[in-house]
């Protein structure tokens, strides 16, 4: 029945027109939500309550709407220009969904010092995917970053989903909009899938826009705020073998596993997303088993699995790092797909990060 419920709501979320009840409740509850925004806003910009430097520069990478915008990527991403760049950084992130102490070191950057249940799925992913970046999960960013200077001395820290974390200040503020979805219908939570209103992207430093493009709607909502948009997609670059820990290439990937049933399976923001992809670069899928956000699969699911049918699992690169403990009790290959985000211009992108970041330090 919950679940009924939530669809539901996730549903009229994503409408314009709906019915006049569910409308007017919704619009109801956008407008509570609206009013404890603005007031936590203001708090903050008349110094009742206080933001916190720390001494480097903070960039941060954030979105304003509900689901996934790829944060996890783009932040792996800019983490890797910033190396290339001779800049050392640190990334901070929440960790949804872990089980361990509050503050943790996920990498030191020269090695893993937490599980993925310890640690969260997406701050794991980054400290496997980076070798020489250290992650750091907490709940307190501002607690993540003071402990970040006193043990690694970066030369900037990245938030990993760190636009509504304003207690930390930050210098750089890298907001994310899928080009397709855009702001939705344009209501905040419950009625809509914004986060904040519109007008905070005032704050915002650059928008990076997957796709490349946005709609003339959503182009018009965006007003005369002169944000710069810059375009990036996410490229689907390897196939990981979760039982062999071994790389596959796309095309070794067809060569073994095109003809093969598929069960398509992921706990993630926007499952679809995902199987659009899969079908972009062959995939044949039998079947699909998506969860929510973060999930923690268990042995029961496993054996569930193994009687779909499929001839092979293909999952995300998140959700693997979770289910590669259990990908031995499988009776088919469990393979974990790589997306990569990649930048249209990555050297417009560095002109506008370094600059500040010289200045700051």
């Amino acid at each position: 029945m919950k679940r009924l419920i939530r669809d539901k709501i996730e549903y009229w979320m994503n409408r314009r027109e709906i019915g006049i009840i569910p409308h007017l409740i919704l619009s109801l509850l956008s407008f509570v939500y609206l009013f404890v925004i603005r007031i936590r806003i203001i708090l903050y910009r008349t110094n009742i309550l206080k933001s916190t430097a720390v001494k480097c520069p903070v960039i941060s990478i954030g979105n304003l709407t509900v689901g996934g915008t790829g944060k996890t990527p783009v932040a792996m991403a800019i983490a890797d220009l910033l190396k290339g760049a001779g800049i050392r950084p640190v990334i901070i992130s929440r960790g949804y969904g872990r089980r361990g102490p509050d503050l943790a070191v996920v990498s030191d950057g020269a090695k893993l010092r937490s599980t993925p249940l310890e640690s969260g799925d997406e701050p794991y992913l980054m400290a496997t995917r980076l070798k020489s970046v250290p992650v750091i999960v907490c709940s307190d960013r501002v607690k993540a970053a003071a402990f970040a200077m006193d043990n690694f001395k970066p030369d900037c820290v990245i938030l990993d989903d760190g636009f509504q974390h304003i207690r930390l200040r930050r210098d750089i503020n890298i907001i994310l909009i899928d080009g397709d979805r855009g702001f939705g219908n344009g209501y905040l939570l419950p009625r809509g899938i914004l986060r904040e209103p519109l007008s905070r992207l005032i704050d915002a430093d650059i928008a990076l826009v997957k796709g490349g493009r946005l709609s003339a709607a959503d182009s018009s909502m965006l007003g005369p705020m002169m944000l710069p948009l810059m375009g990036f997609d996410y490229e689907p670059t390897a196939f990981i073998d979760l039982t062999s820990d071994t790389n596959l290439s796309l095309d070794e990937f067809r060569a073994a596993f095109s003809e093969k049933e598929t069960l398509a399976l992921c706990g993630i923001a926007n499952p679809e997303s995902f199987v659009v992809t899969l079908k972009t670069i062959g995939v044949n899928i039998r079947s699909k088993a998506f969860f929510p956000d973060h999930h923690d699969y268990t042995h029961d699911e496993i054996e569930a699995m193994k009687k779909s049918g499929a001839e092979v699992i293909v999952t995300t690169e998140k959700d693997g790092v979770k289910l590669k403990r259990l990908a031995h009790l499988l009776n088919v290959p469990l393979l974990a797909l790589r997306v990569e985000a990649v930048f249209k211009d990555s050297e417009q992108l560095v002109d506008c990060i370094i600059p500040i970041l010289k200045r700051k330090h």
